[in-house]
């Protein structure tokens, strides 16, 4: 029985488990295919910013867009009603969720601090930072210095693109195939924020980035409409972007101590408050929008 308050998963082609395989199989051979390529380019050109930003493009490209797309045109006849891009928000859904993500950064903030702060396993520990470290510098390189020409740049790979792709893989396909086998909607939310997280390789910064997939995924299981989720990941993406770039043009250096970043915990309890009401008022009205512009499906029971 579906819902009519939530999205719907359009009639697909194959059952929902083999669907789900048949992506897992997409994935890595996009996975396969795109890391090849990625890696010869930064093999023969290493560390150089254009060859890194052409990298990127090509990973989110074969990684991300190539997979959700064959797995939809793959599944159902619907694949523009399957990955959410052919419904529009609305604009009062769009205005309370970025403002429900604005209210949320105090928590967000402190969530990356104590994720910093998290102890570990030494053996396990110096394997994370390493990696991340590794995959903080190929970021440092691709968004490059603090001249007009980067931020540019870096607005359009790392605000849009990566936003469009990544939301077209994790929630518009993985998210879609997980509820779709019968999963526990939350649970496929988790699920699919968990993966985008983890595939980052960026450990330390995994819980604030599994807390905004979350958030991206209830976004567009509340609207049923991708754009909402990609304008959100976007505008986060855009803040973290121009936030970088302002403080490379005023010299400004992040303290090294994660702990002096913690903020006073009524900042951090009151965004706590605001974001929990946000969240209930911005669901409310995705809700609504949805079921007075999209009738129930006759065919599903």
């Amino acid at each position: 029985m579906t819902d009519n308050k939530h999205p719907q998963i359009p009639r697909m082609s194959l059952d929902p488990g083999r669907s789900l395989i048949l992506f897992i199989c997409i994935w890595a051979l996009g996975f396969i295919i795109g890391s090849f390529i990625s890696g010869f380019i930064m093999y023969k050109w290493a560390n150089q910013a254009p060859a890194m930003r052409i990298a990127s493009v090509l990973q989110d490209i074969f990684l991300f867009i190539i997979p959700a797309m064959v797995t939809a045109l793959m599944v159902t006849r619907l694949p523009a009603d399957f990955l959410g891009v052919n419904r529009r928000p609305g604009s009062r859904g769009l205005l309370y969720a970025v403002c429900t993500l604005v209210i949320a950064m105090p928590v967000i903030n402190e969530v990356i601090v104590l994720n910093e702060l998290m102890p570990m396993p030494e053996n396990i520990e110096q394997w994370m930072r390493t990696t991340q470290e590794h995959a903080n510098k190929s970021v440092e390189i691709i968004l490059g210095g603090a001249n007009i020409g980067s931020l540019i740049i870096s607005l359009l790979l790392v605000g849009i693109m990566a936003a469009v792709s990544e939301e077209l893989l994790f929630r518009g396909c993985l998210q879609r195939l997980l509820i779709g086998c019968r999963i526990n909607h939350h649970l496929a939310i988790f699920l699919a924020a968990a993966v985008f997280s983890a595939i980052h390789m960026q450990f330390y910064g995994f819980f604030p980035r599994l807390f905004l997939g979350m958030l991206f995924g209830y976004m567009f299981y509340w609207s049923g409409s991708l754009w909402l989720s990609i304008t959100l990941h976007a505008f986060n993406n855009i803040l973290y972007v121009i936030g970088r770039w302002t403080l490379l043009q005023e010299g400004t250096v992040l303290p090294q101590d994660p702990a002096s970043a913690l903020q006073p915990w009524y900042i951090v309890l009151i965004s706590l408050i605001l974001t929990i009401a946000a969240l209930a008022i911005t669901r409310r009205t995705l809700l609504t929008r949805r079921q007075q512009t999209i009738p129930p499906d006759p065919t599903q029971h």
